[in-house]
């Protein structure tokens, strides 16, 4: 029998972050987003997982000044981090140790058009990255949606091409 319980308890010194809005776990690391901490600018939480609970923690800040609530959706695998950013139609990919140990940096920014809700929904495996944007519209067809395949070597290193587009039907 597998007995599961609560091993740490964080409370934010905030009100008002929406810490948990989002969550992603890859093995041993988990983020967490806070869409609504900074003035809305939005924060992710990164840690290490111990058998102890979260080893050290960090965060990622947007800090552009735009209040764009990073952290509403994330998707982790291995040391890439996907971010949507729902207000401004963008997938921002962050790489673990980018700029130094178990520092997480911007590598890309992915872009949809504006409305379509672009990093409505996020899935990755790999070297594999789908962003689904569920209020896209194809002609006449409102809030069709599309799916876009991004290959992060597709047009370079670490480039995050765009493999393919699905529509959905209407």
């Amino acid at each position: 029998l597998n007995n599961w319980g609560e091993w740490q308890r964080y409370t934010m010194n905030q009100d008002d972050y929406r810490f948990g809005w989002s969550i992603a776990v890859h093995q041993d690391l988990l983020a967490i987003g806070a869409p609504y901490a900074d003035s809305l600018e939005g924060i992710v939480w990164m840690c290490g997982l111990t058998a102890s609970g979260c080893g050290s923690w960090k965060s990622i800040l947007d800090n552009d000044g735009r209040r764009d609530a990073i952290g509403s959706l994330l998707s982790l695998d291995h040391d890439i981090l996907a971010v949507s950013n729902l207000v401004y139609d963008e997938v921002d990919l962050y790489y673990r140790n980018l700029n130094g140990a178990d520092q997480w940096g911007r590598i890309k920014t992915l872009t949809g058009s504006s409305v379509e809700t672009f990093g409505g929904s996020l899935s990755q495996s790999g070297e594999l990255l789908a962003v689904g944007s569920p209020s896209y519209d194809n002609g006449t067809n409102i809030d069709q949606g599309r799916v876009k395949i991004f290959s992060k070597n597709l047009g370079g290193a670490d480039a995050w091409g765009e493999m393919i587009t699905l529509l959905g039907s209407g």
